[in-house]
């Protein structure tokens, strides 16, 4: 994602305070907090197929790169990661988003709320995340944007996993959809996401390499401080992350 009103701030570049968003003042279906069944339940009860998808030479990279940066010490039950955004992603064919936009960090057990944390804060350094996502939207205050489910031929769209007790396996997979939904203003937050005024509040639906489907769900902190930040749990068997209570988010913006 990129921060089109940073000062200073380019397309190249990912607090806190009170009042929670009244999402009300966005047109309608812009973006909005729905109360109904999470997006996790409903995936788990609909989804069971395995999709096959690809993985980029970039982002192989990025893993590789942060297997060397990482290193293995204290292994604590992780559920959680934090890390920043690798790259800002090229435009798409359409001129309506961007493709594999990346993210890489390292695994911890901290709770959404607890904000994002330092490889040296975790205490379960030697675990690597990272994930790639194609979106359609444009980033920003008052907007929200869409992650297009993995497509056959287009680079982006995948996840993966391995943390500190694990450094030989993990978990990977296609990302499937999703929605980032950012605030209104840098006094804001999206209510009940956890996140801290003016961070956008994100859920993708991911499926791993075995069928079992998911959510990855947390905050993208990417119109306050550069690079962008980006933390929160991942919600699938073998992870163990808790995104039930994480409101469900939906956005205007359709994929192709």
């Amino acid at each position: 994602m990129s921060a089109p009103s940073r000062p200073g701030g380019t397309e190249n570049a990912i607090t806190s305070l009170p009042n929670d968003i009244d999402l009300s003042h966005i047109p309608t279906g812009e973006a909005y907090v729905d109360a109904r069944q999470s997006r996790a339940n409903r995936l788990r009860e609909s989804r069971t197929t395995v999709i096959p998808f690809r993985t980029t030479v970039i982002f192989c990279a990025l893993l590789a790169s942060g297997a060397l940066v990482l290193f293995l010490s204290g292994v604590g039950f992780a559920q959680g990661f934090s890390g920043y955004e690798a790259f800002v992603g090229v435009p798409n064919s359409a001129g309506t988003g961007k493709n594999d936009n990346l993210f890489a960090g390292w695994t911890d057990s901290a709770a959404i709320a607890n904000g994002w944390q330092k490889p040296t804060q975790s205490n379960n350094q030697g675990g690597i995340a990272a994930g790639s996502v194609n979106y359609i939207g444009k980033p920003g205050f008052r907007r929200c944007v869409t992650i297009c489910p993995a497509a056959p031929g287009i680079n982006g769209d995948e996840w993966s996993w391995v943390s500190a007790g694990a450094v030989s396996g993990g978990h990977s997979g296609p990302v499937e959809g999703g929605f980032v939904v950012w605030p209104s203003s840098a006094r804001k937050k999206v209510s009940g996401s956890g996140c801290p005024g003016g961070v956008a509040a994100l859920e993708a639906d991911i499926q791993d390499e075995n069928g079992h489907v998911g959510v990855i769900c947390g905050c993208l902190n990417d119109q306050l401080t550069i690079p962008p930040k980006i933390w929160g749990q991942i919600d699938i068997d073998g992870i163990g992350g808790d995104c039930s209570s994480f409101p469900d988010l939906s956005c205007s913006q359709t994929c192709p």
